[in-house]
């Protein structure tokens, strides 16, 4: 490659596909679908289709894997070369804005749609076991590969407009619940009667096809017994076609939005200032914990993100009862909130455990802690209790819906308390939340994106392997064994990784 143009995108590419943590990432891909094909295979005189079993299994894992990248892959192209002040060194290069986005963002997209064909060899034992045809086996490839491209370039146009990675993550995140969520909302509005005729058949229109438009439903599509329908359907055009005019606004703004490389220094994110009207948000004085206000002011949102999670939880939790029932109902508005509180209290801990010590790392100040007179225990504990003070606006919105509808959610917790399976799993999840989140961390020292990604590869990884373990375990002696057992394992790996995460910690701050 010779031009110009394509020089960047040459040596980006040779480091995506020679580097060791690609190749690394596609042999943990490529290992996790063997395993799962190996359990359907051996849970094959069970189930009527094993090999639609197989690769459904397969599918939606390189769903969630693919959607996961958008968030801290794909939406990092640009940022990460804001934050290291790169883009003005990039430009004196002579290179123009189409040959850094190729270098930045088409290299990562051709890396996904690798991890995707190393795969086809091996998905296709699934044809073998019985119940997936060929053109069921194509249509949900080029599904997959078309959300590839429509989620890269959707990364990338975030990463465009916001200045920081965790900024352009949200804002992807962001995006794509709003894509999944708008055929259930539109059906909603339309079959509520609360609009017209007219408006209300053109947003049950509109609703349908943004519906099509979905990878998830061409999966729904392609499953069916008997598919007989195209490889490529709506879904993959619009997909395409979308992906493309998204780079293309991408590439139009980039000029515009990097004119000026600002100085590269930690921003005061949602923190008001002191002339403004809501100054009562802002950090006010340190506390005497100077870390933890610190952290819990300048990493995990402080007062600002608290009060506007409050409003975020709520009216995502108002939309999806609103979807599902048609209308408003508080016992279900009770429970859905009680959902969302829990599943945005997860994504958020996965958050602060990447930007736990990624953040002091990207800015060189670890050197700096490493000599306050303190220890690493110390320093840990102040920066996990910034973390836990941040998630108090979650537990309030849980007990808010608990007040809402009392009875089913007592009702709830004593079955779970009465229940020895159910009170086991729920401690079992803590658990393993646990060392996914300390995966997390630890790989935040070590990756400069994709801890997330990573982490979620080698969890899965090891479950499969584990999870066996435990089940000779329970047949040998019983759920309290098995429990003890579980318990000793996954305590070994939380010592483990904190050990591991002391060393990385202790080696950043002397690189500094």
């Amino acid at each position: 490659m010779n031009m110009p143009a394509l020089a960047f995108f040459s040596r980006a590419m040779r480091r995506q596909v020679t580097g060791l943590w690609p190749c690394l990432f596609r042999s943990g891909l490529l290992a996790i679908a063997f395993l799962f094909l190996l359990a359907v295979f051996g849970a094959s005189a069970g189930l009527s289709a094993p090999g639609l079993t197989a690769f459904q299994v397969v599918a939606f894992l390189n769903l969630a894997f693919i959607t996961l990248a958008g968030f801290g892959y794909f939406a990092t192209a640009i940022t990460e070369e804001k934050s290291e002040m790169m883009l003005g060194l990039l430009k004196m290069t002579g290179l123009s804005p189409v040959s850094i986005l190729l270098g930045k963002s088409t290299t990562r997209l051709l890396a996904a749609l690798i991890v995707l064909l190393v795969q086809v060899p091996l998905s296709l034992l699934a044809t073998t076991l019985g119940g997936v045809s060929w053109l069921q086996f194509w249509a949900v490839y080029a599904a997959l590969a078309a959300y590839v491209i429509f989620l890269s370039s959707l990364g990338l146009l975030c990463s465009v407009l916001c200045a920081s990675s965790t900024r352009a993550g949200m804002l992807t995140f962001a995006v794509v619940v709003l894509l999944f969520a708008l055929p259930n909302l539109g059906a909603g509005l339309a079959g509520s009667g609360w609009l017209s005729g007219t408006v209300g058949a053109g947003v049950g229109q509109a609703s349908d096809f943004l519906d099509e438009c979905l990878v998830t439903s061409r999966f729904t599509e392609v499953f069916e017994t008997g598919f007989s329908g195209a490889v490529v359907g709506v879904q993959f055009a619009s997909n395409f076609l979308g992906g493309i005019l998204l780079f293309l606004a991408a590439w139009g703004l980039f000029g515009l939005l990097t004119r000026e490389q600002k100085e590269a220094a930690p921003r005061r994110g949602l923190l008001p200032r002191r002339t403004r009207a809501v100054r009562w948000l802002g950090a006010g004085r340190c506390w005497k914990r100077a870390l933890t206000w610190k952290d819990f002011h300048f990493i995990a949102g402080g007062y600002s993100w608290g009060v506007g999670k409050l409003l975020v939880y709520a009216a995502v939790a108002a939309l999806l009862t609103f979807s599902m029932a048609g209308e408003f109902e508080v016992p279900i508005f009770a429970l859905v909130l009680q959902g969302v509180a829990v599943g945005g209290t997860l994504l958020e801990v996965s958050a602060f455990a990447g930007r736990l010590f990624n953040l002091e790392k990207t800015w060189k100040t670890l050197a700096g802690l490493m000599m306050l007179p303190m220890n690493l225990r110390e320093l840990f504990g102040q920066k996990c209790l910034a973390c836990l003070l941040a998630l108090i606006p979650n537990a309030a919105l849980f007990f808010f819906a608990f007040l809402l509808n009392p009875q089913d959610s007592a009702a709830y917790m004593v079955e779970i308390l009465e229940n020895p399976s159910l009170s086991g799993l729920v401690a079992g999840g803590l658990v393993l939340g646990t060392v996914f989140v300390m995966l997390v961390a630890t790989f935040s020292l070590v990756l400069k994106h994709g801890a997330l990604l990573v982490s979620v590869g080698i969890f899965v990884v090891g479950s499969c392997f584990v999870t066996p373990v435990f089940g000779i375990f329970g047949v040998m002696g019983g759920s309290g064994l098995q429990f003890a057992v579980a318990a000793l394992v996954c305590g070994s790996v939380v010592f483990i990784l904190g050990r591991m995460m002391v060393v990385l910690v202790r080696r950043a701050a002397a690189a500094e």
